[in-house]
């Protein structure tokens, strides 16, 4: 049933990829930071 309504798999999928990137961003940021690397903008 789940696989038949591809709007709402393509909804989840954006959700859980948007939620992925911002804890790898944080992630990211905590670690440049331990190691002294700073954004250069």
């Amino acid at each position: 049933e789940l696989s038949q309504d591809k709007t709402y798999i393509d909804n989840v999928m954006k959700t859980n990829a948007e939620r992925a990137y911002y804890a790898a961003n944080k992630t990211l940021r905590k670690v440049k930071k331990k190691v002294g690397l700073t954004d250069l903008h």
